[in-house]
């Protein structure tokens, strides 16, 4: 690994970094529980009115905008600092874009057979993610172009700034690249309220963080994140009982 290169030693400590979680979540839950008006009001200037879809697409711009302006006034305004000590870098000769594509479609195929071992392992009733009752209920172009406009760019460019290029460094430059890698995975896919899907999830947390740690660059954990939600999304579509 190009020592040159993120994740670097941050200014920011552990407890600035959850403090930004702390604050997205409780604010995303004073929205969830009084804003649904201005939810209703923003969703009717789009196609199909007030939909389930179409509220998702404007919780996901709102989370995606509470997360790079938190991270962005510690990172920007507190400290001064560039982009680039979040990771914002790209390696050499588009290896980034490459890198990110191939591991996004082997983390895919990875998180699916972790998951597919799991419920041989343990076989529960296994309920549908929110997520997948609504790309499901998607009817028109534009409600199934929407799942992956939130899956495969909001969600990971929120998340990988955050987790891989926020978070992670300040763990890191305490526990050291491995527990750092592993706490950091762990809250990660704790976050997704999912117990039973908290092990694959987290898996690919690690995975990503890997990545990140690897290549030193967050694209190419943001791409490979992308592609992997991409793919889960296309499945869901077209076989929902693989998922």
């Amino acid at each position: 690994m190009n020592k040159s290169l993120p994740p670097a030693n941050p200014p920011w400590g552990i407890l600035e970094a959850l403090a930004v979680l702390i604050v997205i979540n409780v604010l995303a839950l004073i929205i969830r529980n009084f804003g649904q008006e201005w939810l209703i009001f923003l969703t009717g200037f789009l196609p199909g009115g007030i939909t389930l879809i179409n509220k998702l697409l404007i919780s996901s711009i709102i989370q995606t905008f509470l997360f790079l302006f938190f991270i962005g006034l510690i990172v920007l305004g507190k400290y001064k600092l560039s982009i680039k000590y979040l990771g914002l870098v790209k390696t050499r000769s588009g290896r980034w874009l490459k890198t990110g594509l191939l591991n996004g479609i082997i983390l895919f195929f990875v998180v699916l057979l972790i998951g597919a071992l799991l419920s041989r392992l343990f076989p529960v009733e296994i309920k549908p993610q929110p997520i997948e009752e609504i790309i499901v209920s998607a009817q028109t172009g534009w409600e199934k172009v929407i799942p992956f406009i939130v899956v495969s760019l909001l969600a990971p460019v929120s998340e990988e700034l955050y987790f891989r290029g926020f978070l992670y460094p300040a763990l890191r430059s305490r526990m050291g690249v491995f527990k750092g890698i592993i706490v950091t995975s762990l809250i990660f896919g704790g976050l997704h309220f999912d117990w039973f899907r908290m092990i694959p999830l987290s898996f690919g947390g690690i995975w990503l963080n890997w990545l990140y740690e690897k290549s030193g660059s967050l694209y190419c954990s943001i791409i490979a994140h992308g592609v992997w939600n991409g793919i889960m999304t296309i499945l869901i579509y077209l076989a929902p009982q693989f998922v």
